[in-house]
């Protein structure tokens, strides 16, 4: 359960931003609106972190440079060039916002427009996100973390739906489901980036406290107060989900091989290292079988023929 309060939000974003100074780029698909969590987000900022700095990447056909009150680039998507440009301008920033583009169905939209518009809206977002990392590892910037945003996904997923809304429920998981595996992915890889993945509510309500939340969950990340890297927030806010392991009382499964000394055995990948390692641990049993059959794409080379005759 999230024991949101508030002023505590506020304090911890205060405080935190006042030690540190915080260089935000924001990835979206279009120039925050009021009515939007983007545009929360730079509020919010303005007001309890003038020290932090918000640099806002918007999609668009041609890479140019505009700033009035906020420092906006636009760039082209699908370009690798421009995130490798845009990263080199920017020089440094703490922290990297991924809003995925969502795709316009309108009540007019053919079955196969909508298909067409959810399978190209889902590869430039994955597109996106790995041009990112290439552009950083390209310009060596000092590692940000990463944080990707869906919306919605828990709720359709947990919803029990009627039959009509599942079309729109396997649209909506499909073209934003990649963005966390993808980031599942770059935590492996590149843990550096530390990569959070959270899903926000969909809907237009209780904006400011979303964003707050969300702030205060970043902010938090700077002083190592936190470790989860998957966060999910109700539709209310009442409840935050996030997978952690939990300790468990290790177990000895250990059994005793049992062998028919009349039968073969096959391992397929049995001239590499591991398949080689396992023939000599079966030959070695007693009991064991007493014909073996390798299976491998390769002949075996005179290393591997020694170790054979060995055995």
């Amino acid at each position: 359960t999230v024991s949101y309060d508030e002023e505590k939000c506020k304090t911890t974003i205060k405080k935190i931003s006042t030690e540190t100074e915080t260089k935000i780029v924001i990835f979206t698909s279009e120039f925050p609106v009021e009515n939007s969590i983007e545009y929360m987000i730079k509020d919010i900022i303005i007001n309890l972190s003038p020290k932090s700095k918000l640099i806002y990447i918007i999609n668009g056909s041609t890479y140019q440079y505009l700033k009035n009150d906020t420092e906006y680039y636009e760039i082209n998507s699908s370009k690798l060039d421009d995130y490798i440009k845009v990263f080199n301008e920017i020089k440094s920033c703490n922290f990297i916002f991924f809003f995925g583009s969502s795709p316009s169905i309108s009540e007019t939209s053919s079955s196969s427009n909508v298909k067409d518009q959810f399978e190209r809206i889902s590869t430039l977002n994955g597109l996106a996100i790995m041009y990112i990392i290439q552009a950083l590892n390209k310009n060596k910037i000092k590692t940000p973390k990463l944080c990707l945003f869906t919306k919605g996904i828990y709720e359709y997923l947990s919803a029990q739906p009627k039959f009509d809304e599942i079309q729109q429920i396997s649209e909506t998981v499909f073209y934003q489901g990649g963005i966390w595996g993808i980031g599942r992915t770059i935590a492996i890889e590149h843990p550096e980036y530390c990569c959070l993945r959270l899903d926000l509510p969909s809907g237009k309500e209780n904006l400011y406290k979303c964003a707050l939340l969300i702030l205060n969950e970043i902010f938090r990340r700077i002083e190592g107060n936190t470790v989860e890297d998957e966060i999910i927030f109700s539709k209310d806010f009442t409840k935050k989900f996030s997978p952690i392991l939990s300790p468990v009382k290790k177990q000895n499964h250990q059994k005793n091989l049992q062998f028919n000394q009349k039968k073969s055995v096959i391992i397929t990948g049995g001239l590499g290292g591991v398949g080689l390692k396992f023939l000599e641990y079966l030959i070695k049993k007693p009991h064991s079988m007493k014909q073996f059959i390798l299976l491998s794409r390769n002949e075996p080379n005179t290393s591997t023929q020694q170790h054979l005759n060995r055995s």
